[in-house]
């Protein structure tokens, strides 16, 4: 199985090359990358003649599980006080914090990975007061999926977009192997996720858990409030509902999309729509994959929008719905996201809150290879040419 270079992230890491000052964390779910990514790192660092000591703490929670253990394992093994240490999965460590924020202090180049974001704790990011810079893994994009499994032969690339949305994008996944094992495969990290990043850290109920992320699963690209999410999983307050909620984001397994008021220019919270990390989880959860399609692409867009390091909100205008507004610098744009155009009414569905909403950027997103013609105000864009772009 071919190894993908993660680019985009190792630019990212070399750009913070030479600064001891600051921790890097490679935030991200179970199973995004992030350990391949460091490794990939680490070989850099030793072909540019960089000492580098590295450390898998998942693989050693049994032996080093006390920041003291941890702190006495470095400095056995570190040459100088200002090489590079790399700690992967760095919470199964109590007291992670200091022992970083001392080896950082003492000139030592370190950089972590995390599963869950208590990594950056109010604690942690208290005891560094700024000094650390998040770098958050997303699964593989399209690009690089195809960059994986390229077309060929009758595998064009519409045929590799339906894999992509079936079995999303882990690096763990092997389209190569047998599709039982890959569903085993992916059953299994999410109940990891589940079980060992939710419920186990979280010192929360599994089946709950389970509850309120297949319920979150269901409803992806659907607008859900506190309530709606409390009652869909069968749990009696809103307040336990919220700490749930909490554990679950804290994960990193969803991402959070405030809705926007577009006519008020403010946020409004009590609504707001919940994109998985990652499809061929939410699929795996489900059990099934086709139900739902149009949720589906509005969780790929969200995801390659974040990876492009765009601010992203539902947008609200009186009683329509834009499925994206996005801000990235200076810039405003809406983003409608359509399976097809074909029916005229889908076609105004789609138009009409474009029209009526202020925005620099409209764009229609769709799976449709014969597209309408561009207005003054919407452009119409494929959605794989889209992601590839």
């Amino acid at each position: 199985m071919a190894e993908i270079l993660r680019d985009e992230y190792l630019r990212r890491l070399e750009s913070f090359r030479g600064r001891p000052d600051l921790v890097k964390i490679l935030t991200g779910v179970r199973r995004s990358g992030k350990s391949t990514i460091l490794s990939q790192f680490r070989r850099r660092l030793e072909a540019s003649g960089e000492e580098v000591v590295s450390v898998d703490m998942e693989a050693m929670s049994f032996v080093l599980t006390t920041g003291r253990d941890l702190y006495d394992y470095l400095k056995e093994r570190m040459p100088s006080p200002d090489c590079a240490v790399l700690l992967d999965e760095v919470q199964y460590v109590d007291g992670w914090e200091k022992v970083v924020n001392a080896l950082r202090a003492g000139g030592a180049d370190v950089y972590v990975t995390g599963s869950n974001a208590k990594v950056l704790s109010s604690e942690f990011s208290t005891m560094l007061a700024g000094r650390y810079a998040e770098i958050h893994v997303l699964p593989f994009s399209f690009r690089e999926f195809l960059e994986r499994y390229p077309p060929h032969g009758d595998v064009r690339t519409y045929a590799r977009f339906e894999q992509y949305l079936r079995y999303g994008g882990l690096p763990i996944i092997d389209l190569d192997d047998d599709p039982g094992k890959n569903r085993v495969i992916m059953s299994g990290v999410y109940d990891s996720v589940v079980g060992r990043d939710i419920a186990s850290r979280a010192g929360v109920e599994l089946r709950t858990v389970e509850r309120m992320t297949r319920f979150m699963y269901s409803n992806v690209g659907n607008i859900t409030t506190l309530s709606s999410i409390t009652s869909g999983s069968g749990i009696s307050d809103r307040r336990t509902a919220d700490r749930y909620l909490s554990a679950i984001t804290d994960s990193y397994a969803f991402y959070r999309a405030d809705s926007y008021d577009l006519v008020g220019k403010r946020p409004m919270r009590v609504k707001a729509k919940y994109y998985a990390a990652d499809t061929g989880l939410r699929n795996a959860a489900l059990a099934h994959s086709d139900d739902d399609a149009s949720g589906l692409l509005e969780n790929v867009v969200f995801l390659e929008l974040k990876r492009r390091g765009c601010s992203v909100a539902v947008g609200s205008y009186r009683d329509y719905e834009v499925d994206f507004t996005v801000r990235k610098d200076a810039g405003v744009g809406l983003i409608q996201v359509c399976k097809t155009l074909v029916e005229d009414s889908t076609l105004d569905r789609a138009l009409r809150p474009l029209r009526l909403a202020e925005g620099t950027n409209k764009i229609v997103l769709t799976m449709d290879r014969d597209l309408p013609d561009d207005t003054d105000e919407v452009s119409f864009v494929n959605l794989t040419d889209w992601l590839m772009s």
